[in-house]
């Protein structure tokens, strides 16, 4: 890196901390085999927060189970 660069690296850093999306789950403890067969809901809630100041847009969540 060449001193210039340096020097534009140095103008870019802020004292602001950047906030990120939180994701949070609340989910119910399986009861045992018969729950995925008999297709009984785990997951009560799923909450996104974003508290950044970027508007989020196409967002998506995937779940799988294993």
């Amino acid at each position: 890196m060449t001193q210039g660069q340096a020097d534009d690296a140095e103008d870019l850093k802020t004292d602001t901390v950047a906030r990120l999306p939180s994701v949070q789950v609340v989910a119910d403890r399986p009861i045992g085999y018969a729950v995925t067969p008999n297709k009984v809901p785990v997951i009560c809630e799923i909450l996104v927060t974003n508290d950044g100041e970027t508007t989020l847009s196409d967002v998506g969540i995937l779940l799988a189970a294993s």
